[in-house]
Protein backbone atom coordinates (compact mmCIF):
# COMPACT_ATOMS: atom_id res chain seq x y z
CA UNK A 1 0.00 0.00 0.00
CA UNK A 2 1.14 3.59 -0.46
CA UNK A 3 1.77 6.00 2.38
CA UNK A 4 -1.75 7.38 1.93
CA UNK A 5 -3.17 3.88 2.25
CA UNK A 6 -1.26 3.40 5.48
CA UNK A 7 -3.03 6.48 6.80
CA UNK A 8 -6.39 4.86 5.94
CA UNK A 9 -5.66 2.04 8.33
CA UNK A 10 -4.74 4.16 11.32
CA UNK A 11 -7.47 6.80 11.28
CA UNK A 12 -9.78 5.19 13.65
CA UNK A 13 -7.57 8.95 16.69
CA UNK A 14 -2.87 23.35 35.95
CA UNK A 15 -6.68 23.64 35.08
CA UNK A 16 -6.80 24.37 31.36
CA UNK A 17 -10.57 24.71 31.06
CA UNK A 18 -11.89 27.81 29.31
CA UNK A 19 -15.09 29.68 29.93
CA UNK A 20 -16.59 32.64 28.16
CA UNK A 21 -19.76 34.57 27.35
CA UNK A 22 -21.41 31.43 25.93
CA UNK A 23 -20.64 29.38 29.04
CA UNK A 24 -24.09 27.78 29.38
CA UNK A 25 -23.70 24.26 30.74
CA UNK A 26 -25.99 21.43 29.65
CA UNK A 27 -28.60 19.98 31.92
CA UNK A 28 -27.64 16.34 32.51
CA UNK A 29 -30.19 13.79 31.33
CA UNK A 30 -31.58 10.82 33.19
CA UNK A 31 -30.76 8.20 30.56
CA UNK A 32 -27.79 7.19 28.51
CA UNK A 33 -26.56 7.82 24.99
CA UNK A 34 -28.12 4.75 23.40
CA UNK A 35 -31.66 5.25 24.69
CA UNK A 36 -34.44 6.56 22.49
CA UNK A 37 -36.30 8.25 25.37
CA UNK A 38 -36.18 12.07 25.63
CA UNK A 39 -33.00 13.32 27.21
CA UNK A 40 -31.36 16.73 27.46
CA UNK A 41 -28.54 17.42 24.99
CA UNK A 42 -25.11 16.43 26.16
CA UNK A 43 -21.71 17.71 25.14
CA UNK A 44 -18.83 15.32 24.76
CA UNK A 45 -15.32 15.05 23.40
CA UNK A 46 -15.12 13.14 20.13
CA UNK A 47 -12.32 11.16 21.70
CA UNK A 48 -9.06 12.36 20.13
CA UNK A 49 -6.77 14.79 21.95
CA UNK A 50 -3.39 16.32 21.05
CA UNK A 51 -0.07 15.80 22.76
CA UNK A 52 1.31 12.98 24.87
CA UNK A 53 0.13 13.88 28.39
CA UNK A 54 -2.98 11.91 29.31
CA UNK A 55 -3.39 13.68 32.65
CA UNK A 56 -3.46 17.07 30.91
CA UNK A 57 -5.93 15.78 28.31
CA UNK A 58 -8.16 14.23 30.98
CA UNK A 59 -8.09 17.50 32.93
CA UNK A 60 -9.36 19.46 29.92
CA UNK A 61 -12.06 16.88 29.20
CA UNK A 62 -13.25 16.95 32.81
CA UNK A 63 -13.19 20.74 32.93
CA UNK A 64 -15.42 21.16 29.90
CA UNK A 65 -17.48 17.95 29.61
CA UNK A 66 -17.33 16.57 33.14
CA UNK A 67 -20.86 15.14 33.02
CA UNK A 68 -19.82 12.84 30.17
CA UNK A 69 -16.02 12.39 30.10
CA UNK A 70 -14.26 10.39 27.41
CA UNK A 71 -11.22 8.14 27.82
CA UNK A 72 -9.42 9.83 24.95
CA UNK A 73 -6.93 8.69 22.35
CA UNK A 74 -3.62 10.55 22.05
CA UNK A 75 -2.38 9.27 18.67
CA UNK A 76 0.51 11.73 18.43
CA UNK A 77 2.38 9.27 20.66
CA UNK A 78 2.71 6.87 17.74
CA UNK A 79 1.11 3.74 16.31
CA UNK A 80 0.74 2.02 19.69
CA UNK A 81 -1.56 4.87 20.77
CA UNK A 82 -3.88 4.93 17.75
CA UNK A 83 -7.47 3.75 17.64
CA UNK A 84 -6.70 0.50 15.86
CA UNK A 85 -4.06 -0.49 18.42
CA UNK A 86 -6.40 0.31 21.30
CA UNK A 87 -9.18 -1.73 19.75
CA UNK A 88 -6.94 -4.72 19.12
CA UNK A 89 -5.66 -4.46 22.69
CA UNK A 90 -9.27 -4.87 23.85
CA UNK A 91 -10.00 -7.86 21.59
CA UNK A 92 -10.04 -11.12 23.52
CA UNK A 93 -7.80 -13.93 22.33
CA UNK A 94 -6.34 -12.00 19.38
CA UNK A 95 -2.60 -11.75 18.85
CA UNK A 96 -1.40 -8.82 16.79
CA UNK A 97 1.71 -6.90 15.83
CA UNK A 98 2.73 -3.99 13.66
CA UNK A 99 3.31 -4.98 10.03
CA UNK A 100 4.98 -3.26 7.06
CA UNK A 101 1.80 -1.35 6.17
CA UNK A 102 -0.61 -1.73 9.07
CA UNK A 103 -1.45 -3.65 12.21
CA UNK A 104 -1.62 -7.39 11.51
CA UNK A 105 -3.14 -10.36 13.27
CA UNK A 106 -0.52 -12.80 14.52
CA UNK A 107 -0.44 -16.14 16.37
CA UNK A 108 0.70 -14.37 19.53
CA UNK A 109 1.03 -10.74 20.69
CA UNK A 110 4.17 -9.00 19.44
CA UNK A 111 6.24 -6.43 21.29
CA UNK A 112 4.22 -3.55 19.82
CA UNK A 113 0.98 -5.24 20.92
CA UNK A 114 2.22 -5.56 24.49
CA UNK A 115 3.33 -1.94 24.48
CA UNK A 116 -0.09 -0.85 23.19
CA UNK A 117 -1.87 -2.80 25.94
CA UNK A 118 0.44 -1.42 28.63
CA UNK A 119 -0.05 2.14 27.38
CA UNK A 120 -3.83 1.72 27.40
CA UNK A 121 -3.74 0.50 31.00
CA UNK A 122 -1.59 3.48 32.04
CA UNK A 123 -3.98 5.85 30.25
CA UNK A 124 -6.92 4.50 32.23
CA UNK A 125 -4.96 4.86 35.46
CA UNK A 126 -4.23 8.48 34.53
CA UNK A 127 -7.92 9.14 33.87
CA UNK A 128 -8.90 7.67 37.23
CA UNK A 129 -6.21 9.69 39.00
CA UNK A 130 -7.65 12.83 37.38
CA UNK A 131 -11.39 12.13 37.61
CA UNK A 132 -11.66 10.05 40.75
CA UNK A 133 -13.50 6.77 41.08
CA UNK A 134 -17.14 7.88 40.84
CA UNK A 135 -18.59 9.43 37.68
CA UNK A 136 -22.16 9.87 36.40
CA UNK A 137 -21.12 8.07 33.21
CA UNK A 138 -18.02 7.58 31.07
CA UNK A 139 -17.33 7.05 27.38
CA UNK A 140 -14.80 4.77 25.75
CA UNK A 141 -14.09 4.80 22.02
CA UNK A 142 -12.82 2.00 19.83
CA UNK A 143 -12.80 1.15 16.15
CA UNK A 144 -16.11 -0.32 15.04
CA UNK A 145 -16.24 -3.79 13.48
CA UNK A 146 -16.49 -2.63 9.86
CA UNK A 147 -13.55 -0.23 9.99
CA UNK A 148 -11.46 -2.51 12.20
CA UNK A 149 -11.77 -5.39 9.73
CA UNK A 150 -10.91 -2.97 6.92
CA UNK A 151 -7.89 -1.49 8.70
CA UNK A 152 -6.23 -4.63 10.09
CA UNK A 153 -4.41 -7.18 7.95
CA UNK A 154 -4.20 -10.95 8.14
CA UNK A 155 -0.72 -12.47 8.62
CA UNK A 156 -0.49 -12.77 4.82
CA UNK A 157 -0.97 -9.02 4.38
CA UNK A 158 -4.57 -8.95 3.12
CA UNK A 159 -7.25 -6.86 4.76
CA UNK A 160 -9.16 -8.92 7.32
CA UNK A 161 -12.45 -7.91 5.68
CA UNK A 162 -11.53 -10.06 2.65
CA UNK A 163 -11.42 -13.22 4.79
CA UNK A 164 -14.80 -14.23 6.19
CA UNK A 165 -13.34 -16.50 8.88
CA UNK A 166 -10.78 -13.93 10.02
CA UNK A 167 -13.49 -11.27 10.13
CA UNK A 168 -15.71 -13.46 12.31
CA UNK A 169 -12.81 -14.15 14.68
CA UNK A 170 -11.89 -10.47 14.92
CA UNK A 171 -15.45 -9.27 15.48
CA UNK A 172 -16.09 -12.03 18.03
CA UNK A 173 -12.90 -11.10 19.86
CA UNK A 174 -14.01 -7.46 19.91
CA UNK A 175 -17.41 -8.35 21.42
CA UNK A 176 -15.91 -10.53 24.15
CA UNK A 177 -13.14 -8.04 24.81
CA UNK A 178 -15.62 -5.19 25.07
CA UNK A 179 -17.58 -7.11 27.69
CA UNK A 180 -14.46 -7.30 29.85
CA UNK A 181 -13.37 -3.73 29.07
CA UNK A 182 -16.78 -2.23 29.87
CA UNK A 183 -17.01 -4.22 33.10
CA UNK A 184 -13.57 -2.99 34.16
CA UNK A 185 -14.48 0.63 33.42
CA UNK A 186 -17.79 0.30 35.29
CA UNK A 187 -15.95 -1.01 38.35
CA UNK A 188 -13.23 1.61 38.07
CA UNK A 189 -15.59 4.60 37.78
CA UNK A 190 -18.73 3.17 39.43
CA UNK A 191 -20.97 4.15 36.52
CA UNK A 192 -22.51 3.00 33.24
CA UNK A 193 -20.26 3.04 30.17
CA UNK A 194 -21.12 4.40 26.74
CA UNK A 195 -19.27 2.70 23.90
CA UNK A 196 -18.38 4.87 20.90
CA UNK A 197 -17.59 2.86 17.79
CA UNK A 198 -15.57 4.84 15.26
CA UNK A 199 -16.35 3.87 11.67
CA UNK A 200 -14.14 6.14 9.52
CA UNK A 201 -13.81 3.54 6.74
CA UNK A 202 -17.47 2.48 6.54
CA UNK A 203 -18.34 4.65 3.54
CA UNK A 204 -15.20 3.52 1.70
CA UNK A 205 -16.06 -0.13 2.35
CA UNK A 206 -19.52 0.39 0.85
CA UNK A 207 -18.15 2.32 -2.12
CA UNK A 208 -15.40 -0.21 -2.83
CA UNK A 209 -12.69 2.43 -2.47
CA UNK A 210 -10.24 0.43 -0.39
CA UNK A 211 -7.19 -0.95 -2.15
CA UNK A 212 -5.84 -4.45 -1.75
CA UNK A 213 -2.25 -5.62 -1.64
CA UNK A 214 -1.69 -4.64 -5.28
CA UNK A 215 -3.46 -3.12 -8.27
CA UNK A 216 -4.63 -6.63 -9.17
CA UNK A 217 -6.09 -7.28 -5.72
CA UNK A 218 -9.49 -5.63 -6.06
CA UNK A 219 -11.79 -5.34 -3.05
CA UNK A 220 -15.39 -5.25 -4.22
CA UNK A 221 -17.95 -2.80 -2.82
CA UNK A 222 -20.11 -4.10 0.01
CA UNK A 223 -23.87 -3.55 -0.18
CA UNK A 224 -25.24 -1.01 2.28
CA UNK A 225 -27.77 -3.55 3.51
CA UNK A 226 -25.05 -6.10 4.28
CA UNK A 227 -22.90 -3.57 6.13
CA UNK A 228 -25.93 -2.24 8.00
CA UNK A 229 -26.96 -5.74 9.07
CA UNK A 230 -23.43 -6.52 10.27
CA UNK A 231 -23.18 -3.34 12.29
CA UNK A 232 -26.74 -3.67 13.58
CA UNK A 233 -26.06 -7.17 14.92
CA UNK A 234 -22.91 -5.92 16.59
CA UNK A 235 -24.79 -3.06 18.28
CA UNK A 236 -27.43 -5.51 19.53
CA UNK A 237 -24.71 -7.57 21.20
CA UNK A 238 -23.03 -4.55 22.77
CA UNK A 239 -26.18 -2.93 24.17
CA UNK A 240 -27.05 -6.23 25.84
CA UNK A 241 -23.78 -6.32 27.79
CA UNK A 242 -23.89 -5.53 31.52
CA UNK A 243 -22.97 -1.94 32.43
CA UNK A 244 -23.40 -0.57 28.89
CA UNK A 245 -25.28 2.72 29.11
CA UNK A 246 -25.42 3.27 25.36
CA UNK A 247 -23.68 2.96 22.02
CA UNK A 248 -22.58 5.71 19.64
CA UNK A 249 -21.68 5.06 16.00
CA UNK A 250 -19.26 7.65 14.62
CA UNK A 251 -20.04 8.50 10.98
CA UNK A 252 -18.70 12.05 11.21
CA UNK A 253 -15.85 11.62 8.72
CA UNK A 254 -18.11 11.53 5.63
CA UNK A 255 -21.71 12.17 4.55
CA UNK A 256 -23.57 9.72 6.80
CA UNK A 257 -24.93 6.52 5.33
CA UNK A 258 -28.47 6.85 6.66
CA UNK A 259 -29.58 3.36 5.65
CA UNK A 260 -26.86 1.96 7.90
CA UNK A 261 -27.74 4.36 10.70
CA UNK A 262 -31.32 3.13 10.54
CA UNK A 263 -30.18 -0.43 11.25
CA UNK A 264 -28.05 0.49 14.26
CA UNK A 265 -30.71 1.89 16.58
CA UNK A 266 -30.80 2.34 19.52
CA UNK A 267 -27.27 3.60 18.92
CA UNK A 268 -26.72 7.33 18.56
CA UNK A 269 -25.23 8.35 15.21
CA UNK A 270 -22.46 10.96 15.16
CA UNK A 271 -22.53 13.29 12.14
CA UNK A 272 -20.71 16.43 11.03
CA UNK A 273 -23.20 19.10 10.02
CA UNK A 274 -20.92 20.19 7.17
CA UNK A 275 -21.79 16.94 5.35
CA UNK A 276 -25.56 17.53 5.46
CA UNK A 277 -25.96 18.94 1.97
CA UNK A 278 -28.29 18.00 -0.84
CA UNK A 279 -31.68 16.36 -0.93
CA UNK A 280 -30.61 12.84 0.03
CA UNK A 281 -28.74 13.98 3.13
CA UNK A 282 -31.50 16.36 4.23
CA UNK A 283 -34.13 13.67 3.70
CA UNK A 284 -32.04 11.11 5.56
CA UNK A 285 -31.54 13.35 8.57
CA UNK A 286 -35.19 14.38 8.61
CA UNK A 287 -36.41 10.80 8.50
CA UNK A 288 -33.98 9.79 11.23
CA UNK A 289 -35.16 12.53 13.59
CA UNK A 290 -38.83 11.97 12.75
CA UNK A 291 -38.35 8.29 13.54
CA UNK A 292 -36.92 9.03 16.98
CA UNK A 293 -33.26 8.42 16.11
CA UNK A 294 -30.88 10.30 18.39
CA UNK A 295 -28.03 12.15 16.68
CA UNK A 296 -24.79 13.66 17.93
CA UNK A 297 -23.92 16.69 15.83
CA UNK A 298 -20.58 18.38 15.29
CA UNK A 299 -20.82 22.04 14.32
CA UNK A 300 -17.39 23.48 13.53
CA UNK A 301 -14.23 25.36 14.46
CA UNK A 302 -13.75 27.33 17.72
CA UNK A 303 -12.85 30.45 15.73
CA UNK A 304 -16.17 30.24 13.93
CA UNK A 305 -19.66 31.17 15.13
CA UNK A 306 -20.51 31.46 18.81
CA UNK A 307 -22.42 28.75 20.62
CA UNK A 308 -25.68 30.68 20.20
CA UNK A 309 -25.07 31.21 16.50
CA UNK A 310 -24.48 27.48 16.14
CA UNK A 311 -27.70 26.78 18.00
CA UNK A 312 -29.56 29.08 15.61
CA UNK A 313 -27.96 27.30 12.66
CA UNK A 314 -29.18 23.96 14.00
CA UNK A 315 -32.65 25.40 14.57
CA UNK A 316 -32.79 26.61 10.97
CA UNK A 317 -31.70 23.20 9.73
CA UNK A 318 -34.39 21.49 11.80
CA UNK A 319 -36.94 23.93 10.40
CA UNK A 320 -35.79 23.09 6.87
CA UNK A 321 -36.24 19.41 7.69
CA UNK A 322 -39.84 20.14 8.78
CA UNK A 323 -39.50 18.30 12.10
CA UNK A 324 -40.55 19.38 15.58
CA UNK A 325 -38.03 21.99 16.84
CA UNK A 326 -38.12 20.34 20.25
CA UNK A 327 -35.99 17.52 18.82
CA UNK A 328 -33.11 19.91 19.56
CA UNK A 329 -33.76 19.41 23.26
CA UNK A 330 -34.70 15.74 23.12
CA UNK A 331 -32.74 13.96 20.38
CA UNK A 332 -29.52 15.92 19.87
CA UNK A 333 -26.11 15.67 21.50
CA UNK A 334 -23.15 17.80 20.42
CA UNK A 335 -19.43 17.17 20.12
CA UNK A 336 -16.25 18.82 18.92
CA UNK A 337 -15.45 18.30 15.24
CA UNK A 338 -12.29 20.39 15.14
CA UNK A 339 -9.00 18.81 14.07
CA UNK A 340 -7.22 18.50 17.40
CA UNK A 341 -3.85 17.08 16.45
CA UNK A 342 -1.03 19.58 16.60
CA UNK A 343 -3.11 22.18 18.44
CA UNK A 344 -2.45 23.49 21.95
CA UNK A 345 -4.67 22.01 24.64
CA UNK A 346 -5.95 25.51 25.42
CA UNK A 347 -7.51 25.69 21.93
CA UNK A 348 -9.06 22.25 22.33
CA UNK A 349 -10.45 23.35 25.70
CA UNK A 350 -12.01 26.34 23.97
CA UNK A 351 -13.63 24.03 21.41
CA UNK A 352 -15.11 21.87 24.15
CA UNK A 353 -16.32 24.91 26.09
CA UNK A 354 -18.28 26.08 23.04
CA UNK A 355 -19.75 22.60 22.64
CA UNK A 356 -20.79 22.58 26.30
CA UNK A 357 -22.37 26.02 25.94
CA UNK A 358 -24.22 24.88 22.81
CA UNK A 359 -25.70 21.90 24.65
CA UNK A 360 -26.95 24.21 27.39
CA UNK A 361 -28.60 26.56 24.89
CA UNK A 362 -30.35 23.69 23.11
CA UNK A 363 -31.60 22.31 26.42
CA UNK A 364 -33.10 25.64 27.52
CA UNK A 365 -34.09 27.42 24.33
CA UNK A 366 -35.18 24.78 21.80
CA UNK A 367 -38.28 26.07 20.08
CA UNK A 368 -37.31 29.71 20.67
CA UNK A 369 -34.18 29.98 18.53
Amino acid sequence: MTENKQQETTTVTADMSVSGPDDDRPVPGEGFAGEASPEAPRAFCSGVMPGSDMVAAATVIEGETGDFPACALLPERGAIADGVARSLAVCEGMGFDIGPRAWQLSPRPGIAARRAADLFARDLDACEATWGSRLPQVKTQLAGPVSLAAAVETPSGHRVMTDRSATADLVGGLVHGLAEHVGALARRFDCPVTVQLNEPLLARVIAGKLSGTSDFDVIDPRPEAEVGDQLGRFVEEIVSLPHVGGVIINQAAYPPVWSVAGKTRPAVTMIDISHIRGTSQLDGMGQALSGGHRLAVGTGHPDGPSARDRAIRLARLVDELAVDPLVLARQIDVFDTDPTLGRPLTEVARSLSIVAALAGILAKDAGDL
